[in-house]
């Protein structure tokens, strides 16, 4: 049935197969290059053939229609176009037709499809794609032809028609926004993808609500439009554009260069001419959208993994393979944990996965324990060793040079099914069935899912959280593999429900996206990682791929899609004679593919089958020899070259064969040598250009001859220090001609020494970060600094930062000394996860706790996050019903002043650091002990004042060398601060020591951080950690896992109360979730695990604050282990680079004018939002180097917001002070220009140091006259919990904090400042006013800094929560 009809304008148009569209401008595209006098012809003008049909709406997409019965859509992309060939963009303009190219790929194309039936065509009206579909369909008969407007090209506007050269050119930053952000992307008033997911939903209601015989469909249509029907349908929102690749022709630049070898000749000749497969199933009810299945994503003849694929290029690579076929699975059966070899056909469909890999250099293969799996890992791992033994005509460098590694990974293993093990599929359904889940993930990833039952009793099922659990700490292990190794391929090999859990979990989805993906025995899917495995997210490359199987592989379409092979039921297979049915097929299969009869290609076959070993292993005497024709060759005879029944060779053949495969192995060696000396010679002759340029001792005079007259001091001065005047100088250190040379050409800047030991007392200050932001703001994005003897560069350029902190070829690893105070915890000191480098240790310690921070686990903790919420508010409701008498006269004297009204009204002082932390310390107790230690009681609090005074003994070792010695020497009665730290440092080590006793003589639950710990084997010797390192673990663990939270929650309470026009819009938004009192004085409910992540404006604020107040304030440093460049300068090797979060974000070559200002809306619609830190790598788009896994990230800004693209259109008028008054006017332009924004002007009378502010708080007014719109937006994400493989692993349970405890105390009361700050702000106000600018709130709340290890509040942090109304 229908459920909903596309708008006016937009009815498909149904003829016959090939009838030309009534809009085509047929003349324009026969071109094959638009002239240079007619790009006013397709030049963009506001206007096209399709602006009447309404479906350019920026709008979520409809439902899926229902349907009665089953259905498959079969969705192909057009041929290679002339646009396509010049590089020019496209989208629905229509000026462009199929080259000799494009048509012999539609011809590939056909020749795929040719055994598949289609009852329905359903086409663009585009002619690249009504080429195409004429012919893909050609010698077909008459199908039901469907011109759908829907399905053209996504709508570029202004963009379509230009070079892609020239698109970055004229349009940059929003050039640069299609590329990393295309979401968010905005042109002419039109959000392009977003138009296109709601477009594509239109298509659906058309495609789907045909005549309900029409069980298989062909939809011939473009890249994008592809890619939106695939994930609309999924259900996946417009964030997925491009992580579902549709496959696609690289340029012809791009393929000439990959045509090198044998391999990569017959990939450009034969292209990608790719299908996507998606199977619709009814719903529950008649009125219920269908369940949809994604059967296959880029299903081509070709490698998908070839160079000329499509997509940004790899920093690594997965993978997964489903294992062979069985014996069970040719029954139909259930196998859950059963261990059961491969079967005949298995052995056969192993050795064609094993040949399509062969131009892959595979690195590690990882399988799980089953047989089946292990057997077909073997064999993937025994050819890439036996191809480059034999010198297999492959592509070049691919095969492996030492056999690759094949481990088993437990956690890979099968979804235990329990008594349905060994059971035929339809036998569990006519039974009553699996729970719903666990029936997608036994049989919807290899087959159609099972009916679920309500309350089905599967004794031994295993719980699919715990399969979802373990299936996500597989995924983490594995995408550390893939940086681990300098983004390698690493091949996976698993079972269905696995495969389908590891998809689901690159794609960011939960268990509800096991059913939506099938795996086909010995299929592959591969995942790429364009920015490196921990930098970005996976892209889906290609889904299910079987045509590697040839005649072996699964049909496009079936028979009979209610029954499926291998889920026949045992009555309708008794009237099958499924034997001759075969043989007939493969008759017709041989006489039209090869001219030759069956029975030559079956004794070919059974003689490979025999050579196979018998249970079913890797091992054997086989010897299989790489196949040197493409996976395209479906009908490939791995067998022999001769399809005669003469099976012998003779002698003569044989020694023949051995004498040209030495000559060519002799050519090869001599080629290799004469091109190692060839680069020998080039590169000695540029160390001696080097050389000679460098030094100007080697350079000639006028006459050729050497100048000794010449006179330079090659010391530090020269080479580190830029030659400052009055510096004092150092000891000599030796650099080689080349890093002198380029430090001369491109000294980096710094300032002057503030002391005899250069800047140290500047670092030693607890206003340090603020002068680390002024010098980056004074210096640029890298200066140099002088720390004793010890260089350093403080670094704030992201891409820079991106390079050195991201796994990749410039990555490196920490400089331990920066972290040595942090070791303070117990005794002996030990290096722990945060302080040590990347050794075996740390990546044992790492890998072993990630988990603890999974969603799975954080779900587990989320109701103590609950409880303490409620008893954080009980707190603050205690004490504002203590009554103004409680309060004292301060607060009298501030509500006369209006600065604490709110106390007035009923509200309370609150010191929210002291909140924070002992809401932060008590989850991290439960965390880490599975413990309440009780701070939330507010009493004393013997932990936190013990934690107190360790922070500040580590303070103390940060700033005095000596002090160790003095710690160990120096008598108590003479120095009594180093008594108390002495005292601290034993107390804090006793009580680790006591708690890590507790936990050992009664094991804790397995959710704890300790008990992950106790799981993590020492890499030196295989055993437990010891003690003392497990207790500096859980030291580290729960201080950094609480402190620094806290502060973030405080900072960001305080500017909240600072910025009342950002509270308000947050208050409503809660309001509007039901987390505050809403109009009608309905109480609000407790924040739930569902509101985490789900509210926009609290993930604004939370980034915003931890950007401008990023608690670990001097962030990371690594060293220098090599002379690097960076920032177009050359750091020379020992050089400690400092990467501090604070001066970054205040930058304004990152977040331009408005860096210093409180501005959440600069994130508003950034992908991903808050629900994952994206770093540094998501910032910008300047490349990375080539094949290396680091990120990719911009160095001036760019990207991170909607608001930011729009500056410049969508301007806020600034707000101007009135008189004497302080308070600035907000005219804050509206979202996207849609609608006016209304600010709300506020005024206090600085002068007077009075007024009241209703709402807006001593004249700090909306804010927004600051220019909201005109914000630097800068890098996708700031670096309060720095990236890659070294970021902060508790950043999930952080996040989940804020986000809970803010959505809590925001909702419930109203925050403002406490008196001292509200006369601070007042004064801020008047001072802009005074200056003709728009008050900064923000900049008050800098008077409260302090750096004690961590960004505090000096003195603690109050402010007044009033109870909302």
């Amino acid at each position: 049935m229908r459920a909903l009809s596309a708008p006016r304008g937009l009815r498909p148009r149904i003829g016959p197969p090939g009838a030309p569209s009534q809009r085509r401008r047929v003349s324009a595209v026969r071109s094959a290059q638009p002239a240079v006098e007619a790009e006013a012809a397709w030049r963009w003008a506001g206007r096209d053939e399709y602006s009447d049909l309404g479906d350019r709406v920026d709008a979520p997409p409809l439902r899926l229609p229902a349907i009665a019965a089953r259905k498959r859509i079969v969705l192909v992309r057009h041929g290679q176009s002339t646009w396509n060939a010049e590089g020019r963009i496209q989208g629905s303009s229509n000026f462009s037709c199929l080259t000799a190219k494009g048509a012999a790929q539609a011809e590939t194309t056909r020749d795929m499809l040719k055994d598949d039936s289609f009852d329905a065509l359903f086409v663009s009206p585009l002619t690249r794609a009504a080429e195409t579909a004429a012919i893909v369909t050609r010698g077909r008969g008459q199908l039901r032809r469907v011109e759908l407007p829907a399905l053209r090209e996504i709508d570029l506007y202004s963009f379509q028609g230009l070079l892609k050269a020239e698109g970055k050119a004229r349009y940059g930053d929003a050039f640069a926004t299609w590329q990393r952000e295309a979401d968010a992307f905005e042109i002419d008033d039109h959000a392009p993808v977003r138009e296109l997911w709601h477009r594509a939903s239109l298509a659906w209601q058309d495609i789907l609500s045909g005549d309900g015989d029409e069980r298989c469909a062909l939809v011939v249509a473009h890249n994008a439009v592809n890619q939106a029907l695939i994930a609309s349908a999924l259900g996946l929102p417009p964030r997925y554009f491009r992580r579902l690749l549709q496959a696609r022709r690289g340029s012809a630049a791009r393929q000439q260069r990959g045509a090198n070898s044998g391999a990569a000749r017959q990939r450009a000749a034969l292209s990608n001419a790719a299908t996507s497969v998606l199977d619709f199933q009814p719903g529950p009810t008649e009125s219920s959208p269908p369940r949809v299945t994604l059967d296959r994503l880029n299903q081509s003849p070709g490698r998908p993994y070839a160079a000329d694929a499509g997509g940004r290029p790899p920093c690594g690579r997965l993978v997964l393979v489903r294992h062979a076929a069985t014996d069970a699975d040719s029954k139909g059966l259930l196998l859950g944990s059963r261990d059961e070899p491969l079967s005949a056909l298995g052995n056969v469909q192993a050795g064609k996965v094993a040949e399509f890999l062969l131009d892959m250099k595979v690195h590690t293969v990882l399988t799980s324990p089953a047989r089946r799996c292990l057997s077909t890992a073997q064999l993937v791992a025994q050819l890439q060793v036996e191809a480059s033994r034999a010198g297999a005509d492959v592509a070049a460098g691919s095969a492996a040079s030492k056999p690759p590694r094949v481990l088993v990974l437990p956690e890979l293993r099968n979804l235990d099914v329990g008594v349905w093990e060994g059971q035929p599929t339809r036998m569990v359904a006519d039974r009553g069935g699996l729970p719903a889940a666990a029936a997608a993930a036994a049989a919807g990833a290899s087959g159609p899912a099972l009916p679920p039952s309500d309350a089905a009793y599967s004794p031994g099922l295993e719980d699919l959280g715990e399969f979802w659990f373990r299936t996500e700490a597989a995924w983490n292990k594995l995408v550390d593999a893939v940086d681990l190794h300098g983004g390698s391929n690493v091949v996976v090999v698993c079972h269905a429900a696995t495969a389908a859990a590891l998809v689901s979990h690159c794609l960011g989805l939960g268990p509800e996206g096991l059913p939506l993906l099938r795996f086909d025995a010995a299929g592959v899917s591969i995942i790429d990682f364009p920015d490196g495995g921990r930098g970005g997210h996976g892209v889906l490359r290609t889904h299910n791929y079987t045509a590697h199987l040839g005649r072996w592989a699964v049909p496009i379409t079936r028979d009979d899609l209610d029954n499926q092979e291998g889920q026949n039921a045992p009555h309708e297979l008794k009237h099958q004679d499924l034997k001759a049915k075969l043989e007939e097929k493969e008759r017709k299969h041989f006489l039209k593919a090869k001219g030759i009869t069956f029975e030559e290609e079956r004794k070919a076959d059974l003689a490979l089958l025999e050579a196979a070993p018998p249970d079913g292993g890797g091992g054997g005497t086989r010897a299989l020899v790489p196949n040197a024709k493409d996976a395209d060759d479906v009908d490939a005879d791995l067998s022999s070259d001769d399809s005669s029944d003469d099976d012998g060779d003779s002698d003569d053949d044989e020694a023949e064969l051995k004498a040209e495969l030495e000559r060519i192995r002799a050519e090869r060696a001599a080629e290799a040598e004469r091109r190692a000396a060839a680069e020998e010679a080039k590169r000695a002759e540029a160390v001696r250009a080097e050389v000679l340029g460098g030094n100007p001792l080697m350079q000639g005079g006028g006459g050729g001859e050497v100048d000794f007259g010449l006179k330079r001091r090659w010391d530090e001065d020269v080479v580190f220090k830029n030659q400052t005047r009055g510096e004092a100088k150092v000891g000599r250190r030796f650099i080689n001609d080349t890093v002198r040379s380029d430090f001369h050409r491109n000294p980096i800047p710094g300032p002057p020494p503030t002391s005899l030991f250069g800047h140290v007392s500047a670092l030693l200050s607890d206003r340090c970060p603020q002068q680390l932001a002024a010098w980056t703001n004074e210096f640029g994005p890298i200066y140099k600094l002088q720390l004793v003897q010890l260089p350093a560069v403080v670094l704030s350029d992201a891409a820079a930062i991106a390079s050195v902190i991201r796994r990749g070829p410039g990555y490196l690893g920490k400089a331990p000394e920066f972290y040595a105070a942090l070791e303070l915890g117990t005794t002996p000191r030990r290096r722990n996860m945060l302080t040590s480098s990347d050794d075996a240790l740390w990546s044992a310690v790492r890998k072993g706790t990630a988990p603890c921070f999974s969603i799975s686990n954080l779900k587990q903790v989320f109701p103590w996050v609950q409880e303490l919420c409620g008893k954080a508010v009980a707190h603050i409701q205690a004490r504002a019903a203590a009554g103004a008498d409680q309060r004292g006269a301060a607060n009298d004297a501030a509500d006369a002043a209006g600065a604490a009204g709110g106390a007035a009204r009923g509200g309370c002082e609150v010191d929210v650091e002291d909140l924070a932390k002992r809401f932060t310390a008590d989850v991290i107790g439960r965390m880490l002990f599975a413990e309440d230690l009780g701070n939330m009681g507010m009493g004393t609090s013997a932990y936190l004042e013990l934690f107190s005074a360790l922070l500040e003994e580590a303070h103390a070792h940060f700033a005095n060398p000596l002090r160790p010695a003095l710690l160990a020497a120096a008598p108590g009665w003479l120095l009594p601060g180093v008594a108390r730290g002495r005292a601290a440092l034993s107390e804090h080590d006793r009580l680790m020591s006591d708690k890590l006793s507790a936990q050992l003589a009664a094991p804790p639950p397995d959710y704890t951080i300790t008990a992950h710990l106790l799981k993590v084997a020492d890499p030196a010797t295989g055993r437990q950690l010891p003690f003392e390192q497990l207790k500096a673990e859980m030291a580290i663990i729960m201080g950094a896992g609480f402190e620094t939270t806290s502060h973030a929650v405080s900072w960001t309470l305080a500017a909240l109360a600072a910025h009342p026009d950002a509270q308000a819009r947050l208050a409503g938004e809660l309001a509007a979730a039901g987390l505050a009192p809403g109009a009608g004085g309905a109480p609000p409910r407790p924040v739930s695990w569902a509101d985490c992540g789900a509210l926009p404006y609290l993930g604004a604020v939370i980034r915003e604050s931890l950007r401008l107040f990023s608690p670990a304030s001097l962030g990371t440093a690594r060293r220098a282990e090599r002379d690097v460049t960076l920032a177009g300068h050359v750091v020379p090797k020992g050089t400690m680079i400092m990467i501090p979060p604070y001066p970054f974000s205040l930058a304004t070559h990152n977040y331009g004018p408005t860096a210093h200002r409180f501005l959440p809306e600069r994130w508003l619609d950034t992908a991903a939002g808050d629900a994952g830190d994206a770093g540094v790598a998501d910032a910008g788009d300047a490349a990375t180097a080539k094949g290396g896994g680091g990120a990719k990230a911009a160095a001036g800004g760019g990207g991170g917001s909607d608001v930011a693209a729009d500056a410049g259109r969508d301007q806020a008028g600034a707000g101007a002070g009135a008189g004497a008054g302080a308070g600035a006017g907000a005219g804050a332009g509206a979202r996207r220009g849609r609608g006016a924004g209304a600010g709300a002007g506020a005024g206090a009378g600085a002068g007077a140091g009075a007024g009241a502010g209703a709402g807006a708080g001593a004249g700090a007014g909306a804010g927004a006259g600051a220019g909201v719109a005109a914000a630097g937006c800068g890098p996708s994400d700031s670096l309060a919990f720095s990236a890659g493989p070294r970021d902060c692993i508790g950043q999930a349970l952080a996040k989940l904090e804020m986000q809970a405890l803010l959505a809590t105390l925001v909702g419930r009361f109203e925050v403002s400042p406490s008196a001292p700050l509200a006369a601070r702000i007042a004064d801020e106000a008047a001072a802009a006013a005074a200056r003709g600018e728009a008050p900064n709130p923000a900049a008050p709340l800098r008077a409260c800094e302090q750096y004690h290890v961590t960004l505090q509040a000096r003195g603690g942090m109050c402010l007044v929560f009033t109870p909302r109304r």
